[in-house]
């Protein structure tokens, strides 16, 4: 895992690594960038981790019987370099290490771009069945319809990921804070948000509510009616406890991701962020909440599309293949 590895890709192995030990399966190990040794962020994981300055030595001692890679533009001789070790399973969506991967399984089914000649014979499972949730989003899903707080008509939740490096969120609040209705607007930002005083000196004595790093995520997106994130695993997350949302793609890649969920009706995608200035998430969330049958109606296609199950298809699919 490099150090420029986003949240979302780091708990998704996460997610990954608590499904093999909960069903006994075996050990499992991260190994991860040097530079990331500091990072603060890793050290509420009971996770055994190794940075990877003795990379060959950690990999001699462990002997992996499988090795998942969640890095986007991997290049293909590091995943050939770990094959020397395991076959190699991919989960990140973006450019060519699907194509060197023994397996790669991803939520997507579009590609961003083409096999090459030289692809390895890999095997690819593809589609929304394979969502990787987290263990929060599971919990909950699976007592979701005896929870009493859920899905308020008047809560509204936005979150742009963990880190949000281009801060998508201070787009969206700047349109929210003009909203006159009466809707209570929570804001969720990651551990590692690099504009948390910027944004709260925004929203200062409006009516949105900025929580920092949640102890569990989960339970405060299911309180809310409809959800405003990005393009990312968030979205799927969300789906899967019945929260539909508006979403901005922060790049090419998010308009295939959305292009796939619209044909599914379970969001409104407002759009690239690099065409930012012709976008009103306001005016779109003013209208969705007016239409309660939409939103219930996407609420029910989404949970019938993210069914909450795709971590354990993933790691049963691996233990059948590699063992």
């Amino acid at each position: 895992m490099g150090d420029k590895c986003g949240l979302g890709h780091f708990m998704r192995c996460v997610s990954l690594a608590e499904e093999v030990l909960k069903k006994r399966f075996g050990d499992v190990l991260f190994l991860l960038n040097h530079e990331m040794r500091d990072n603060v962020f890793l050290k509420q994981f009971n996770l055994p981790i190794e940075f990877n300055e003795n990379e060959k030595k950690t990999l001699n001692l462990f002997k992996p019987t499988a090795i998942i890679i969640d890095i986007n533009y991997l290049a293909p001789d590091v995943i050939e370099h770990y094959r020397e070790w395991a076959p190699v399973t991919n989960l990140a969506p973006r450019g060519m290490p699907k194509f060197y991967a023994d397996a790669t399984f991803n939520r997507i089914i579009g590609l961003d771009v083409s096999p090459p000649q030289d692809a390895y014979d890999y095997v690819h499972f593809r589609g929304p069945e394979y969502t990787i949730v987290g263990t929060q989003y599971k919990s909950i899903r699976e007592k979701l319809y005896q929870l009493s707080e859920k899905w308020n008509r008047r809560k509204i939740i936005v979150c742009m990921g963990g880190v949000d490096q281009i801060n998508m969120t201070e787009t969206v609040l700047e349109d929210f804070i003009r909203i006159e209705e009466d809707i209570e607007i929570n804001v969720i930002l990651g551990p590692l948000h690099p504009y948390c005083n910027r944004l709260e000196k925004l929203i200062s004595g409006n009516h949105i509510k900025i929580i920092i790093d949640p102890v569990d995520i989960a339970r405060e997106i299911v309180k809310s009616s409809v959800g405003i994130f990005g393009m990312g695993v968030l979205t799927y997350e969300a789906l899967s406890i019945g929260v539909p949302s508006i979403n901005i793609g922060p790049s090419s890649f998010h308009d295939i991701v959305a292009k796939e969920l619209l044909s599914k009706g379970v969001i409104i995608y407002a759009g690239n962020y690099d065409e930012k200035k012709s976008l009103s998430i306001r005016i779109l969330l003013s209208n969705l909440m007016s239409q309660i049958d939409a939103v219930e109606s996407m609420r029910n296609k989404g949970l019938k599309l993210i069914d909450g199950k795709g971590t354990e298809r993933v790691v049963n699919k691996i233990i059948e293949l590699f063992g």
